[in-house]
């Protein structure tokens, strides 16, 4: 951890002479050769010292990863496996049946800090997950962002014959972003046209206000939306600060938040901070995906039961 300390004070230090050697024409009277020099040199030092901040930048990222999130992995589960320039493969997602028109449609798919680790006996896979579209504006090729954020996968005690979505109303809603916004989830949900998925209605107007439930076989999907799982539901999703997805398939539970982060990343340059303050803000994160499995397993006919 001194060593992130280190590499930050020096990252700081090469970004504020390269704006002091912006600044030195403002500082520089008369017509003498040295401030001449001084101002020729001024553009190419700034630009090296910029270039230089930029790759120490690069390495300050990877080894944040390296020693600060494995060591608070540690602390939460006593198995895990952490990859920060690995992912959930394309396959794992496609199963879930939540993103096939999307991935058909995609121009870019990028995944990293993958996780795989047990909490609480339950066997989890993460990773965070952006499907970008590629558009042509003015005469450039622009890439704009319909998915953006952590992607879980966890274990199940219980086969599911067909899949089940439960999609959050907002999940596709972003008004400042009209890709996202033509992704809006249709009547079938988000699986191929081929199937007949039907929107199932539940009855429950407050949950009906939250979600849309996409489902094959009617009785499958009733029997595991009961009135204490549809709360669990709920609370999720409250907790969660972004648009949240949820897919049943198999014995495998697909949780899908949208919330346009990515997971572990060291934050502001400029913003000092102590190990411990380091350590709770990768906890924090961390403890988005442990709330979310703390709260669905409290129905454990779902989930492996604990030895």
């Amino acid at each position: 951890m001194k060593e992130l300390k280190r590499k930050q004070s020096i990252l700081i230090c090469l970004y504020v002479l390269a704006i002091l050697f912006l600044l030195v024409p403002f500082f520089s009277r008369g017509n003498s050769w040295i401030a001449s020099l001084i101002i020729f040199l001024q553009i190419p030092a700034a630009l090296l010292l910029l270039l230089g901040a930029r790759a120490l930048k690069a390495r300050y990222r990877a080894d944040y990863k390296k020693l600060a999130v494995p060591q608070s992995l540690k602390s939460i589960f006593s198995e895990y496996r952490y990859e920060p320039k690995a992912g959930l493969p394309v396959e794992t997602l496609a199963e879930s049946g939540a993103v096939n028109r999307l991935l058909e449609q995609s121009d870019r798919i990028r995944t990293e800090d993958y996780i795989q680790a047990r909490y609480h006996n339950i066997a989890f896979q993460q990773s965070d997950v952006s499907i970008d579209v590629k558009r042509h504006v003015r005469h450039n090729n622009l890439y704009f962002s319909i998915l953006k954020g952590r992607w879980m996968v966890l274990d199940l005690n219980r086969e599911f014959r067909e899949k089940i979505q439960i999609i959050g109303i907002d999940f596709f809603q972003d008004k400042e972003n009209r890709a996202l916004q033509m992704h809006a989830v249709s009547t079938s949900g988000l699986f191929e046209d081929e199937h007949q998925y039907f929107s199932l209605e539940t009855g429950d107007e407050l949950f009906e206000k939250r979600f849309r439930v996409f489902a094959f076989n009617d009785r499958e999907a009733r029997e595991l939306l009961t009135p204490d799982f549809r709360t669990h539901l709920m609370n999720v999703a409250a907790r969660i600060d972004g648009k949240v997805m949820f897919c049943f398939a198999g014995k495998k539970l697909h949780v899908v938040i949208n919330d346009r982060k990515s997971t572990f990343e060291p934050g502001k340059v400029f913003q000092l901070t102590d190990t411990n303050t380091v350590m709770q803000n990768i906890r924090s994160e961390i403890r988005t995906s442990t709330q979310i499995i703390d709260e669905l397993s409290m129905d454990n006919d779902l989930f492996q039961p604990e030895e």
